[in-house]
């Protein structure tokens, strides 16, 4: 390492890329009711080897929501494209709760560029 005339030798650990995503996401509860609009609220936060790194690498998310009706044995599902997060801001996914439904899971699908190569 070199700053201004002074030098020194030391080592140096290069590490690899390693991504983890982690989504928050809150339903109101109030507002699961059969036929009602439903507000889901997602705020995905992404690491680069432990350390919180902008959310603007992310391409082509999709968040899609299974809905299941246990009554009728019967999945229905509604997906968000296309989307686009911001850094520390929530984004709002509406739909209307259909009749029966008992679970909803919420799946989130999306692309990272790795910041050294460019390159998915």
């Amino acid at each position: 390492m070199t700053h201004e005339s002074f030098s020194e030798i030391s080592s140096f650990e290069w590490q690899s890329e390693n991504y983890q995503l982690k989504a928050f996401f809150h339903l109101h509860q109030e507002s699961i009711l059969q036929g009602h609009q439903v507000k889901l609220f997602m705020r995905p936060k992404l690491l680069i080897n432990g350390h919180k790194t902008t959310i603007d690498i992310v391409e082509n998310a999709t968040v899609s929501l299974i809905l299941f009706d246990r009554k009728l044995n019967k999945r229905a599902s509604e997906s968000f494209k296309k989307v686009e997060f911001k850094d520390s801001q929530e984004k709002t996914f509406e739909f209307i709760m259909p009749k029966g439904v008992v679970s909803v899971q919420v799946e989130l699908n999306l692309r990272v560029k790795k910041v050294s190569t460019d390159t998915y």
